[in-house]
């Protein structure tokens, strides 16, 4: 496997690495934003109990975007240092637990929210 990676061409791997610094540089960039969107349909954390409630919206879609930030930042760095054989698991599965935690939270307010209409 070592005889492998010493082998290969040096931009090929290093190629590697820009796509996953780009792919978590995008996901920085949609968390920078996503805290800030009005709700719409399109982007978002889109619930039935977000739709239905905006204080639900407004902190599910706050809580994804924080937290899509600092998984792009540190995914970008992260990139860097870690194989590249790994990045993709990694992504998938931060972005998997981001959106389970942001939904879970869209309901978790929906809930306590007197001014939510039922779903």
């Amino acid at each position: 496997m070592a005889g492998l990676a010493l082998s290969a061409d040096p931009t090929q791997l290093m190629s590697g690495h820009i796509v996953s610094i780009v792919l978590f540089g995008l996901f920085a960039v949609v968390g920078a934003v996503m805290g800030k969107v009005p709700p719409n349909a399109f982007v978002g954390v889109r619930t039935a109990w977000s739709l239905s409630s905006r204080l639900a919206w407004d902190r599910s879609n706050r809580l994804a975007g924080r937290l899509f930030l600092g998984f792009g930042l540190i995914g970008m760095v992260a990139s860097l240092a870690l194989p590249q054989r790994l990045a993709m698991p990694i992504l998938i599965g931060g972005v998997l637990i981001i959106a389970g935690l942001s939904i879970f939270e869209s309901w978790r307010v929906w809930r306590s929210d007197p001014d939510r209409r039922a779903v």
